[in-house]
């Protein structure tokens, strides 16, 4: 085709110029076509007849319906694409933790709990049906062989998951009971949360102890400045972590 014509509609040419292979561009309202000669019907007088001029812009047309047709069956594919992206993001959106390498201790009664400073986590939800997955590890020991009791606290210190209680006996998290001054056991706890806002979410953890002695956070109530593993430090940790559900 590198001798081929582009000819105009406007500039028809006489029978003895086409040979196969040209082409006529046909530019209408709904875009351009090109057209092999092929297709032409040539009348008597050498010249296109207008039938046939009509019937090219009522094929132009059509295509012009066949793409409107493509792009409308686009967008539903987009629906669908825009709606699988949401569904890849449901899972683990974001995880909060928090590390606390120093010690803490308190004198408390069992009708004192103490919130434990630095052992927390805040965490922010994207969406309102998301749900908060706790977890914590703490480590503790106290002054003689006694329970030491958790609360899990939340925002202005509300005890947001806890037995009911019954009677006298309170309902708290979880206990834990020391055997010896020498322990620093380690309790842990998991549960869920759905907060159903979009607001930040403060999570934290408050102990007391039965027998109104000393409870300490990361060390054992016997200490001594040796290297001994007797006497070490160790960690506790508060993780939260948003699931997307939907």
């Amino acid at each position: 085709m590198a001798d081929n014509k582009n000819i105009g509609i406007k500039n028809l040419p006489q029978v003895g110029e086409i040979k196969e292979g040209d082409f006529l561009l046909v530019e209408a309202e709904a875009g351009t076509s090109i057209l092999d000669f092929k297709d032409f019907v040539i009348g008597d007088d050498n010249t296109t007849q207008a039938a046939q001029i009509s019937s090219l812009q009522t094929d132009v047309d059509g295509i012009s319906s066949i793409v409107d047709s493509v792009s409308g069956s686009i967008n539903p594919v987009k629906t669908d694409v825009a709606t699988i992206s949401a569904d890849i993001k449901k899972g683990i959106n974001q995880v909060v933790s928090t590390v606390k390498r120093d010690t803490h201790s308190v004198t408390s009664s069992e009708s004192t709990f103490t919130v434990i400073p630095d052992l927390s986590a805040a965490i922010t939800p994207t969406k309102t049906n998301s749900v908060i997955h706790i977890t914590v590890s703490c480590s503790v020991g106290c002054a003689t062989a006694s329970t030491v009791g958790f609360l899990l606290v939340k925002n202005n210190y509300d005890r947001f998951i806890r037995a009911d209680d019954a009677s006298n006996r309170q309902g708290i998290t979880f206990r834990n009971t020391n055997p010896a001054v020498e322990d620093c056991n380690i309790v842990t706890f998991t549960c869920i949360d759905h907060p159903g806002s979009t607001d930040e979410q403060t999570y934290g953890l408050a102990f007391a102890n039965h027998d109104a002695n000393d409870i300490h956070i990361n060390r054992p109530h016997s200490t001594t400045d040796t290297s001994a593993l007797d006497f070490s430090r160790v960690v506790s940790t508060f993780t939260v972590m948003e699931i997307i559900t939907g």
